[in-house]
């Protein structure tokens, strides 16, 4: 294979901060479990841990259900009341984690609450928020936010190196990707993986809708009641009540209310029957 006129390639490639900290063999391989996944190197936080998580984490039927509903408040920054956690719903610095009353968890969730800052939570999810199985979110250094009753449909992954807010009341259909960071490749002597990343953030508006397959690029901010149709990529802000599909994703038309046809959507119908 050819390289481009001009392209050097290192000897030694740059290492992402989670790479560095893996390799380093100056660390035992203790203390990297106990920094990566426990998130908190005090012993006591990691024998409450690797017991609880070692016996429950795949405890089946209702006597798992109800074990990690009254145990699994003693990993978490906060958890509300009547909490549901499945099968195998791995937790990363789950001290770093906040859930509010009568949260969902199916089978195969993953929440990672790892990141930079040291005030925790990092990850926060509001009342009767649903996260279907297999669904990923991850907070590589920055802050989750969903609101009071989003759904967030199976299989999907919400990464955050800065913020992503997901307002109330937000479904997302299965297999829906926001991006929480974009990964610069303008040096052509350095692998992309050892390049730097930025971020803005992404905020989805209250109310809004989000198909399968869907892409949200990093710096997008959606705004309320909106919809987005099945496998778009959303690389442009999205205004109040719009729907939008296609790739890249454009604004098809405003919802209206037929009260208020001709009104405009920016105010919901007041008006008596």
């Amino acid at each position: 294979m050819v390289e481009p006129s001009g392209a050097v390639r290192p000897a030694e490639v740059p290492k992402t901060k989670q790479q560095a900290l893996l390799t380093d063999e100056s660390v035992s391989a203790l203390r990297k479990y106990r920094q990566l996944i426990v998130g908190d190197l005090r012993w006591s936080a990691f024998l409450r841990y690797e017991l609880l998580t070692v016996f429950l984490t795949g405890l089946g039927g209702s006597l798992g259900l109800w074990l990690r509903q009254k145990l699994y408040r003693f990993l978490f920054h906060r958890m509300g009341r009547g909490v549901a956690i499945g099968r195998y719903v791995t937790l990363r610095a789950p001290f770093h984690i906040a859930l509010g009353d009568r949260v969902v968890l199916e089978d195969f969730v993953l929440l990672d609450g790892r990141g930079d800052s040291e005030k925790p939570p990092r990850l926060i999810l509001g009342d009767d928020v649903f996260i279907g199985r297999g669904t990923h979110l991850v907070c590589r250094g920055g802050t989750i936010r969903i609101g009071t009753g989003a759904n967030i449909g199976p299989h999907c992954l919400i990464q955050s190196v800065r913020e992503v807010v997901v307002e109330d009341h937000v479904l997302f259909a299965p297999f829906v990707y926001v991006a929480g960071a974009t990964r610069h490749y303008d040096r052509l002597d350095v692998p992309v993986i050892g390049q730097p990343t930025s971020s803005q953030g992404v905020y989805i508006g209250r109310g809004t809708w989000v198909g399968a397959h869907v892409f949200i690029d990093d710096g997008v901010r959606i705004g309320r009641d909106c919809i987005i149709g099945a496998g778009s990529v959303v690389l442009h802000d999205i205004p109040d009540y719009a729907i939008a599909y296609g790739v890249p994703a454009r604004v098809a038309r405003l919802r209206t209310s037929p009260r208020t046809e001709g009104l405009g959507p920016s105010e919901p119908d007041t008006t008596g029957p």
